[in-house]
């Protein structure tokens, strides 16, 4: 196997992880409590664990422009979700953060995807979970590498 052959199968197999935590985190996420998109949940995550950041860096965060930010951010504004406020450098920047509700809905939800996800490997043998949190770790570190360029 090449080089590019070897680099493809290692991102399919990373692309194949994400669809699996997922599916829990939405499960997680009492969405019909809270009447959510997809992405308003996305900027929700993203705002809980990256805190205040302009409404240009949420829509990279999530992977959406910056106009569908924008209207995610006026209804999530009106749930109480969030909070918008004017940088007070660069008038021109809009600042988002989440608001106390929101913070506390997260940390529960975290909790119960936690909770959620450590079901799903009780039948797993403690030398594989071992073998999975140094591999997990490895695959932490390089991604950590990665998003520090």
């Amino acid at each position: 196997m090449n080089e590019e052959e070897i680099r493809n199968e290692a991102v399919s197999s990373l692309s194949q992880i994400m669809p699996w935590f997922r599916r829990i985190a939405y499960n997680s996420f009492n969405n019909k409590d809270f009447d959510l998109t997809r992405i308003q949940l996305l900027m929700v995550m993203a705002l809980y664990y990256h805190g205040t950041v302009s409404m240009g860096t949420l829509a990279k965060l999530v992977g959406t422009s910056n106009e569908q930010v924008t209207r995610a951010a006026i209804k999530l504004e009106e749930k109480g979700f969030i909070i918008r406020e004017q940088d007070s450098i660069n008038r021109r920047v809009v600042n988002i953060f989440l608001s106390e509700k929101a913070k506390e809905i997260v940390r529960n939800t975290e909790y119960k995807y936690l909770q959620e996800i450590k079901k799903q490997f009780d039948d797993i043998p403690i030398e594989q979970m071992r073998e999975l949190k140094k591999s997990a770790d490895y695959v932490l570190k390089i991604l950590n590498k990665i998003n520090d360029k």
